[in-house]
């Protein structure tokens, strides 16, 4: 069991992403122009270089399909803003430099999404528990999102207000349940909501948090057991902290196992594995179904070649 909040962060993330399209494509149609040949990429540090250009990163296209790669190919590629603007003074064929006003977009806009980063990092760890940590941080989006719909840029404000139709759909979903846990974490319990709640709903804190309060007691009532199976679980915990509150310890321990995200962080955030490489999929689709044929039959023909050691190896042990 999940609670897929990590997918529902890259939802509300990608419709931010949309109102930037253009600028990202001209962004990604540069990186891969200078990543496309080794000459080409020498061109570019040499460039580096001569502007004294002190980052070291080196630049990646994205996965379109994760919007963390998209956040961390702009973020690259931003550092070398100059540099691209150098180039396309010295390169003819070079004609995806975006504008200066596309360059303040994609820079307003990752500065915003940064924090977006950050949490899905967090809630994709697999070291420690989550779950408790979901509740203040999905907050802490919320809030974020209200100021960006009174930011001073257009676009910000564009983004923010798909965004927030798309939290808030999410939030009616989940808020109730990661309430719970984060109440259920001795370091934040009951206080945790009333300080977020009086943030997000000033006219209407109490009744919200009134409401997990209440799923908090049925949640207790149905964890409730009789006195023999309570007293196994004191004998059980008598060396444990938990022995006065067996009920709670159960509790806690079935919801902050619950993991807010599906994938691990070094998956989540891994450009690796891919079907189909940034270079590749701008090649015509007849060469890429032949490479992926010819890649189908080398692979098959060398799992062929390793039954037969096998079977060969079976032989001789018999």
């Amino acid at each position: 069991m999940d609670w897929n909040i990590d997918r529902k962060i890259s939802s509300i993330t990608v419709d931010g992403l949309d109102v930037i399209k253009v600028g990202i494509e001209k962004i990604r149609d540069s990186v891969a122009y200078w990543t496309a040949s080794q000459k080409r990429e020498e061109k570019f540090e040499e460039t580096v270089r001569q502007l004294n250009v002190t980052s070291t990163k080196k630049l990646g296209l994205d996965c379109v399909t994760r919007w963390n790669s998209t956040f961390l190919m702009l973020q690259t590629a931003l550092l070398y803003k100059d540099v691209f603007i150098r180039l396309s003074k010295r390169d003819a064929q070079y004609n995806s430099l975006p504008s200066e006003r596309e360059w303040g977009f994609a820079r307003d806009v990752c500065q915003k999404l940064k924090f977006f980063f950050k949490v899905t990092e967090l809630f994709s760890g697999t070291k420690y528990p989550t779950t408790n940590q979901c509740f203040p941080n999905i907050c802490e989006i919320r809030l974020e999102l209200r100021d960006w719909l009174h930011s001073e840029n257009q676009v910000i404000r564009e983004m923010a207000k798909r965004m927030v139709e798309k939290f808030d759909k999410y939030w009616s979903v989940v808020h109730g349940v990661v309430g719970v846990s984060a109440v259920l974490d001795p370091r934040y319990k009951i206080n945790v909501l009333e300080f977020y709640f009086k943030l997000l709903f000033p006219t209407s804190y109490t009744e919200e948090v009134d409401k997990v309060r209440a799923l908090c007691y049925k949640l207790l009532k149905e964890y409730q057991c009789p006195n023999s199976m309570m007293e196994g679980i004191g004998d059980s915990s008598s060396q444990s902290s938990s022995i006065d509150y067996p009920i709670l310890q159960a509790m806690a321990r079935d919801l902050l196992a619950i993991p807010v995200s599906t994938v691990a962080s070094e998956s989540a955030f891994s450009t690796s594995g891919r079907l189909v490489s940034p270079h590749r999929s701008r090649l015509h689709p007849d060469t890429m179904e032949a490479l992926m044929c010819a890649q189908s039959w080398l692979w098959a023909a060398e799992m062929k070649g390793n039954e037969l050691s096998i079977l060969h190896f079976s032989t001789l042990v018999n």
